[in-house]
């Protein structure tokens, strides 16, 4: 099984975008993962980019904590995937 959770997924209207900003904590949340198990892909030029998590089912509490962190950014709750 592995969980999936999607970050700064959520649609926003152009003029929107530039107001939404980070806290320090969290900008360092998010580089701290991005040296062990987050990944960032830019799917075209015209799509913001988007953060995925992809864990195994044990580390649930990790994967909600996140989700508690980032969840107003979040277009969903975490997804639990067979693979």
């Amino acid at each position: 099984m592995v969980l999936l959770l999607d970050i700064i997924t959520r649609s926003y209207r152009t003029s929107a975008k530039s107001a939404v900003m980070l806290t320090s904590f969290l900008h360092e949340v998010i580089i701290g993962c991005m040296l062990g198990d987050l990944h960032a892909e830019k799917p075209s030029v015209n799509h913001n980019t988007r953060l995925t998590f992809k864990q195994g089912g044990s580390n649930i509490i990790y994967i909600h904590h996140l989700y508690d962190l980032f969840s107003y950014y979040c277009g969903t709750e975490p997804v639990a995937r067979s693979s």
